[in-house]
């Protein structure tokens, strides 16, 4: 099954000084709806997923599978 893998985006975020903040603040997204992806509550949109990419500098497909969402 496919799940949001938060220890993986916790590394990415550390390997380049960042944190769940700097995520949430590039997706868009206050604590709670952060919470909610990390936790598995909900799936990322499209957009978010962008905006994940963006940030961590990394291809999309890999930041969709990493977040939950099939291609």
């Amino acid at each position: 099954s496919l799940f949001f893998d938060a220890a993986w985006f916790d590394q990415q975020l550390a390997h380049r000084g960042l944190n769940r903040a700097d995520l949430a603040a590039a997706g868009g997204l206050d604590r709670q709806e952060l919470h909610r992806l990390f936790t598995n509550q909900r799936t990322p949109t499209p957009a978010e997923l962008g905006a994940f990419s963006r940030l961590l500098g990394m291809e999309i497909v890999e930041i969709s599978l990493r977040g939950g969402v099939a291609e």
